[in-house]
Formats: C-alpha cells, structure tokens, sequence
C-alpha cells in the first residue's frame, strides 16, 4: 500500500475507533489493514519501520499478543478498546516514552509532578476553564494565560499550570487518532539496522539516531544485541551531548581504542582527555583488558581511560585497577543505563522542546 493510501487508511480508521467507541464500541475492517494501520502508525510518531513480528512482539511483551491480528483480507470485526491496546502497546514499546503512562488520568499525572495537591488539583481546574476559549495547541495563548496566572497567583500556580498544559499535550499527541499536530517523523529507518549495520550515518543525530536511542529506553535490556559499531556510536554520542570533542575510531584495526575525547575546543591533534574502549559484552571484563588499556592511556598521554560495557567489570579487574592506581574508570550495565535515560528524547508540550 502506497504511504498516500495508507495515510487515507488511517484516518478512515481513526474515524471508525472514533465513532465505534461512541456508538456500538467496535468497527467492521480486516487483519490486513489493521496491521497496516499499526506500522503507519509507528513510522509517523516513532519514525521506525518495523516487521509484523516486530508488531506482534509489542503487543505480546504489553500481554495483549492474543489480541493481535492474523494478517489476512477477510472481514474482521475489532472492539475500538483492542485497537487502542494494541496502538499503545506499539508506541509503548518501539520508544514513544509516555505513550501508556499518558492514558492515566490528568489529575493523577499532574499530582505525581506536583508537590501540593491543592495546587494541582487548582492547577487542573484553571486549565480545564481555559481550555475552550484558549485552545489547547495555542503556543503564545497559554504564554499570556501562564503569564497572567504569575502576575495574580504567583510563580508556583503558573509553573502548575504550564505543568498541566504539558501532561494534557502529551496525552492529547499519543492518541493514535489525534487531531494534535505533533512533530512526526516522514523518513522511518529500519529498526533492524540498530542491530545488524555498522554504519554511523546518521540523519538525525551526530552518531546515532535519536530513534534508536528512545528504542533503547524502552528496551533496554536489548542493549547486549545491538551492532558492535551502533553501541560505540551510543557512547560517543553521550560525550558529543556533554559537550566534549569526540573522535570515533575506524571501527576495525582501531588497536583497542573506540573513541578520543578531548576537552571542548581543544584542537584534536592534541593529546586527549580520555581514551574509551566501549566492550559489548555478556561476560564480565577481565584484568588483562584494564592492564591493556592503563597501557593505552599512558601511550596517547591521556589524563584517564574510560572502559564503558554492557555487563560489568570482574572483581579482579577492580582490583587490579585500585591497588596499581591505573587511571582507569568503569562504566557498566547500570550506568548505561542512566546515560541512555539521559540521552532521551525531551517530552513533546509547549513548555518544552520538540523534536
């Protein structure tokens, strides 16, 4: 089906979910278009293109896989409730982060960010007054309303207020139907190629693309399967966002070195900061790979190495770098972790940037 068509799909469908949902709670369409409707649907808010198996693994790791469809053109009568399921569970897991947390109520959200449940609870009911007569994708109207709001009630009910405006955004753009003109990506890349491409061409990223990395977030236990050359560009991606100068080596016949980080603005023929050795590994490192890479530090005249992994070091290989004083830092499964929290992709709402 051509991007035209399934666009058109689409929307027919968002209307029959629409109108199903109000009326008799279900809608007559096939298999076929349904799991259609799913990969457009992940390609224009994710920006991945994904495989059926891709679709179903998201909605059997959301525990809804019994409600995933066969494929096929014959008539198949849908509950609008599954269809929901299913787009959530989707989004949910190719790295829409909030998709499900966004379907709780917005009191509930909104009392999780804010402290005083008075003034959440105050917060929520001013934004549902403005709501009608502000609109609620109006940018520089909810400036004025938020300024007003400081100017009567003071900096903590305006900072409520932008607070509401964002959660009720976020909601809003996550409906898989939303009229909401949220950024959506129109060139989806092959989620695949985060696990089998060496590449480090990137469209949207110095590194590694952005997608990929909210892919991570919400599967990071994958982290160990991905390309050895993608999880290199991760980490020098992170150092890239730090704002530090980084070097990625040629990937191969790189004598152990992965990246070059030099302080920001330091002409790169100097000696580096730091030395990185990134190590995808399920075993934990070894002392032989620290002693190796002490030795690579004072080789390239560091100040320090950084061994990043995707397990952890090995007790002697902690030992080994205390008791020598090797100026050499661990990294580990945990840490990456937060790097990649870190590294995700800000929330989409007028009081924050987009995409």
């Amino acid at each position: 089906m051509s991007a035209r068509k399934l666009s058109v799909a689409s929307d027919r469908l968002g209307s029959h979910l629409t109108e199903g949902a109000a009326a008799v709670g279900a809608f007559v369409t096939t298999g076929r278009w349904l799991v259609e409707w799913l990969h457009e649907l992940v390609g224009r808010r994710v920006g991945l293109a994904v495989t059926e198996a891709d679709l179903r693994r998201s909605a059997t790791v959301g525990g809804y896989g019994q409600h995933f469809p066969e494929p096929t053109d014959g008539p198949l009568r849908v509950r609008a409730e599954t269809a929901q399921i299913l787009a959530y569970s989707a989004l949910d897991y190719f790295g829409a982060v909030g998709a499900w947390r966004s379907t709780r109520p917005l009191i509930q959200r909104v009392r999780e960010r804010i402290e005083s449940p008075e003034l959440a609870a105050e917060a929520v009911a001013v934004f549902g007054q403005a709501v009608p007569w502000v609109g609620l994708f109006d940018e520089h109207k909810f400036a004025a309303l938020v300024e007003q709001t400081r100017q009567q009630r003071g900096q903590a009910a305006a900072e409520a207020l932008a607070t509401v405006s964002e959660e009720a955004l976020l909601a809003e753009s996550m409906k898989p139907w939303s009229s909401c003109k949220s950024p959506e990506w129109t060139d989806p890349i092959r989620l695949s190629e985060l696990f089998t491409s060496e590449s480090v061409l990137t469209s949207f990223g110095p590194f590694i693309d952005q997608r990929f990395i909210d892919y991570l977030v919400c599967n990071f236990d994958e982290i160990g399967s991905i390309n050895w050359r993608k999880f290199e560009a991760l980490v020098a991606e992170r150092f890239h966002r730090a704002g530090l100068g980084v070097e990625i080596g040629p990937g191969r016949n790189d004598d152990g070195i992965d990246l070059r980080i030099w302080d920001a603005g330091i002409e790169l023929e100097a000696p580096p900061l730091m030395v990185v050795q990134c190590k995808r590994e399920k075993r934990s490192i070894s002392k032989v790979v620290v002693k190796a890479l002490a030795a690579d530090v004072a080789w390239h005249g560091a100040a320090c190495g950084l061994l990043v992994t995707t397990s952890e070091w090995s007790p002697g290989a902690r030992t080994t770098a205390r008791t020598r004083n090797y100026p050499v830092h661990e990294v580990n499964r945990a840490a990456l972790a937060s790097w990649i929290q870190e590294m995700r992709s800000p929330s989409v709402g007028l009081w924050t940037p987009g995409r």
